[in-house]
């Protein structure tokens, strides 16, 4: 889950500048867009819930220079994969699954619970032909069952389901400050590029 991507006043006049600067300028902002990532990096840290630290350690930087882009925020495992059954599966975010809930809130709702089902009680279905739809079956010990609360009935083992509470957002991946801060290195790096480029040096 990285910060959204946000229109950066100064950077569309560097993609339609790049012809006519010097070849070095691209390159120094390609430094000053790292240097506003480790900013807003640094906000994230500041500003994210500490009680494990396991999500200020997820947050990191990615910069991709060639594209001019940087990607700050929950990114480790993104690019990770696993095997399920056979199949690869990409992770969809990086960093602990709760970081989603943090950042946006979560309202008060009665969740399926698949984690942590051994292997045994998983198996797929269906073969996405006429309407039989490939699906992911969880089941249990059908001796065993569950004799309270919401599962009451259910095999023992199997998928289960839970009351969770609301939570108020406590957003730390989007940053207020990325505005400001990218305005204030971008207007120093144009000042600079435009000055070499009126006395062509």
């Amino acid at each position: 889950m990285a910060a959204s991507p946000r229109n950066v006043h100064g950077l569309a006049e560097a993609y339609s500048l790049f012809d006519n600067l010097p070849s070095a300028a691209e390159q120094e902002l390609g430094v000053e867009m790292v240097a506003i990532g480790r900013e807003v990096l640094a906000a994230q840290k500041a500003d994210v819930a500490k009680e494990t630290g396991a999500l200020e350690g997820a947050l990191s930087l990615q910069a991709i220079l060639s594209r001019l882009k940087v990607r700050i925020g929950l990114l480790k495992g993104a690019r990770e994969a696993y095997k399920f059954n056979g199949r690869v599966r990409r992770a969809i975010q990086g960093g602990p699954f709760y970081g989603r809930f943090v950042e946006f809130g979560r309202r008060a709702q009665t969740v399926l619970v698949t984690r942590r089902i051994r292997a045994a009680n998983r198996r797929l279905a269906g073969n996405n032909r006429k309407g039989n739809n490939r699906r992911l079956l969880f089941t249990g010990d059908k001796t065993r069952l569950r004799r309270r609360g919401p599962n009451k009935g259910t095999p023992v083992g199997s998928a289960y389901k839970i009351r969770v509470k609301a939570m108020a957002a406590r957003p730390f991946v989007a940053q207020p400050l990325l505005a400001d801060v990218a305005d204030a290195h971008l207007s120093e790096f144009w000042a600079k590029a435009l000055e070499r480029l009126g006395t062509g040096s």
